[in-house]
């Protein structure tokens, strides 16, 4: 199953998920969800043990620069669709057995945002989460019970559809 954000949830989704970082301090073990936020790991020498991308930063292409350091880092690279608005049950999927055969990278063919969500849900405990908040910085979110419950939350509150 899929899912998708309806339209009065994207405001909601603005709110950072967890603490705003001008950078990001690269706690260990950690994700990365976004290519500023893959590339700055890269360029720090920080080795995620996933990142999930779609070579786009604002919805603009990346950098060859960018690309490129995203490329070079470690981990089994698997594509997968996902379209803006939506978490697939294929971005799903690759996110768990991503995390079951770490370093892993997961490139996104359409829109990564949201999953974040699904890195949220699966991830163990003490985990981190860096992720873009555009024009305001970095957020790190730190796995836990409290933040599984809240992205499974709002997983529920999205519409169920079928690919």
């Amino acid at each position: 199953m899929s899912y998708r954000l309806p339209s009065e949830m994207r405001v909601k989704l603005k709110l950072p998920l967890g603490e705003l970082l001008s950078e990001p301090d690269w706690d260990n073990p950690f994700i990365t969800v976004g290519d500023e936020c893959a590339y700055l790991a890269a360029k720090a020498g920080a080795e995620p043990v996933m990142m999930v991308y779609d070579n786009l930063i604002k919805r603009k292409e990346i950098c060859d620069e960018k690309k490129n350091a995203i490329e070079d880092m470690p981990g089994k690279k698997v594509v997968v669709k996902n379209p803006a608005t939506m978490i697939t049950d294929e971005a799903e999927m690759a996110i768990r057995l991503g995390l079951e055969s770490v370093p892993s990278k997961v490139e996104v063919d359409g829109e990564e945002d949201l999953l974040v969500l699904p890195c949220l849900i699966y991830a163990p405990d003490g985990m981190t989460i860096y992720y873009g908040q555009p024009n305001e910085g970095i957020v790190k979110v730190i796995v836990n019970q409290e933040s599984k419950e809240k992205a499974k939350d709002i997983l529920l509150s999205m519409e169920e559809v079928s690919q």
